[in-house]
């Protein structure tokens, strides 16, 4: 009897400890899915803010080249900067145009020595009032274009390179009218000779040009639908406690007043509804199903691991054309300078050439399959020998790594150039474009990134002013 007493309680203790096993394995089990899915969560997110924050400064981005279509042009200029504005114009290119097409909602032209020029959808008119809800950005545009303006009469040389609207803007993400939108200020400039815009700007007193464009929910529906959340809004900042899945809404001239807040489909739902089931079982079967789990768990964060690689992609490339962004482009040059000597390597410059006449007459949509086309073409030219990237509107760039001397670099520039002239058929019509190339070459002369943009940036506006349709290889004497 003290056997079979002794037996049972030994078969009791085996079952307790393969129990006491079973309860450790799950408990270490569930421990390792918890801290998974939660850095899983966490890392989804940490992602997910920074392509946010990307997609809204695609948005500033925009409106200041929609902008500067108006803000730097030597006809706006004259026809409303003069002590009776032509009325005509600023409804054809601002009203019926800038505001009509590009969604913005009103615009000033603040001219200190004139009345204030107010636009909206009902026309035009001059007002003597001020804006203080915009003084700050008025006074930091007009200050980066004086400082621009220094820069660049310090250095006449690099005049054409370094005069540009990129350098004088100010944006701001604020509550205009109890809507959240962009506000951009530019300073209004002459599209003309560098020095002579900049002395009629100073004389004039520098005007600046102020726009406003509401961030629509539209606008937000579709970053919220590319990055996989829900329910996007722009709130106040500072009225609310903080919350994970939010950014604050970028303002260049004091601290942000909006926040943009989300609802983050989290990756955890994903890995728990592959994980538990599997778990489940194996507190009962634990080497039957250890290769099933296994594979589950692998399986879900493989799918976990191509979200995010999706992401990734979609933060480092041009969402229009496929190409690398300003982003992966500006890296990928940083890494050609890290690696040396060694590897010497080419830098071009492109601006397509008759553009903007093709968006003013057959629309964006035409502009875009011609953008997609011309993207095409010259990722197919370059192929493997480097990397094409779409850094704004109309403008690319490429890296070339593999040419043996200029008369190559050459070369491949003048093919890139005759893809882009070859027509794009659209909707039965063929549109008619073409590019300008400038190239510079580094580590030498260009010794880095800024020198090799200044460089590629100067030789471009050399093949411009040849008479574009052409490409221009830097001179040695650009180093100096």
């Amino acid at each position: 009897m003290n056997k079979a007493i002794g037996g049972s309680t030994g078969t009791a203790r085996i079952w307790i400890a393969s129990a006491l096993i079973a309860i450790l394995f799950l408990a270490t089990l569930a421990f390792s899915i918890f801290t998974s899915s939660s850095e899983a969560n966490r890392f989804a997110l940490h992602g997910q803010k920074q392509m946010v924050a990307a997609e809204i400064q695609r948005l500033i981005e925009q409106a200041v080249t929609q902008q500067a279509e108006i803000a730097h042009w030597d006809e706006a200029y004259d026809k409303l900067i003069a002590p009776v504005p032509d009325t005509g114009f600023a409804r054809k290119e601002i009203v019926d145009w800038m505001l009509a097409d590009y969604g913005f909602t009103s615009a000033f032209i603040l001219r200190p020595q004139h009345s204030v020029i107010e636009f909206s959808d009902e026309g035009m008119k001059q007002s003597k009032q001020t804006f203080p809800a915009f003084s700050d950005l008025e006074a930091l545009a007009r200050e980066r274009f004086l400082a621009n303006a220094d820069r660049v009469e310090r250095n006449p040389s690099s005049a054409s390179a370094q005069f540009s609207p990129a350098y004088w803007h100010a944006a701001a993400a604020r509550m205009i009218g109890g809507r959240p939108s962009l506000v951009i200020a530019q300073a209004l400039v002459p599209d003309i000779d560098p020095a002579q815009a900049i002395g009629r700007s100073r004389l004039d007193g520098v005007p600046v040009m102020i726009a406003v464009k509401p961030i629509t929910g539209e606008m937000l529906a579709a970053i919220a639908q590319r990055h996989n959340f829900f329910s996007p809004v722009i709130l106040p900042a500072g009225r609310q406690a903080a919350l994970p899945a939010e950014i604050s809404l970028p303002d260049e001239s004091r601290q942000s007043s909006l926040i943009l807040r989300w609802i983050p489909k989290a990756p955890r739902p994903v890995v728990l509804r592959h994980t538990l089931p599997a778990a489940g079982g194996m507190t009962l079967l634990f080497l039957l199903f250890l290769g099933l789990l296994t594979r589950r768990h692998a399986d879900a964060l493989k799918r976990l691991a191509e979200s995010e690689a999706i992401h990734r992609y979609n933060a480092s490339h041009d969402a229009l054309t496929g190409l690398a962004n300003r982003l992966k482009f500006d890296a990928e040059l940083d890494a050609r300078f890290a690696a040396g000597e060694d590897a010497p390597f080419a830098l071009f410059c492109i601006d397509l050439d008759r553009f903007k006449p093709v968006n003013d007459q057959h629309g964006h949509e035409a502009g875009d399959a011609v953008l997609r086309e011309i993207a095409r073409r010259f990722a197919a030219v370059l192929g493997e020998r480097g990397l094409v990237a779409r850094v704004g509107g109309d403008e690319f760039v490429a890296i070339v790594d593999a040419f043996s001397d200029r008369d190559e670099l050459c070369w491949l520039a003048d093919r890139m150039v005759e893809a882009a002239s070859r027509p794009v058929p659209h909707e039965d019509k063929l549109l008619q474009i073409g590019a300008s190339i400038g190239i510079a070459t580094a580590p030498a002369p260009a010794r880095n990134a800024a020198m090799a943009m200044r460089m590629a940036d100067e030789a471009l506006y050399s093949a411009k002013g040849a008479g574009r349709g052409r490409a221009s290889l830097g001179g040695l004497d650009q180093a100096a």
